[in-house]
């Protein structure tokens, strides 16, 4: 099992709630339905704000990137991305594996 932490940092003119409203509108029933495994969504509210941070789990990087792939051919997807693209400043992917003490 691994957990990708996807972090995306908005421009100030976005506020995070913005992004939210447009990706719950636009797309997370298709994000989910394909990708499963959503583990979190969470907004800083102390350190670096306006940033949003996402939890996905997987079986392992196989699954990933064959989900990952999925979604990406899904025309539907690549038109929410493009449309919210601009509303970042950056986005970086982060993969977790489970450490010994990971509770079961």
């Amino acid at each position: 099992m691994i957990v990708e932490m996807r972090e995306y940092l908005l421009k100030p003119k976005f506020p995070v709630e913005t992004y939210i409203d447009r990706y719950r509108r636009e797309g997370m029933e298709l994000q989910t339905r394909i990708l499963g495994g959503l583990a979190g969504s969470y907004a800083t509210e102390i350190g670096e704000l306006n940033k949003l941070v996402t939890l996905w789990r997987y079986d392992g990087l196989g699954a990933r990137e064959e989900r990952r792939a999925q979604l990406a051919a899904e025309p539907a997807w690549r038109g929410f991305v493009a449309s919210v693209t601009p509303m970042f400043v950056s986005m970086n992917s982060t993969i977790l594996r489970p450490t010994r003490i990971h509770p079961e």
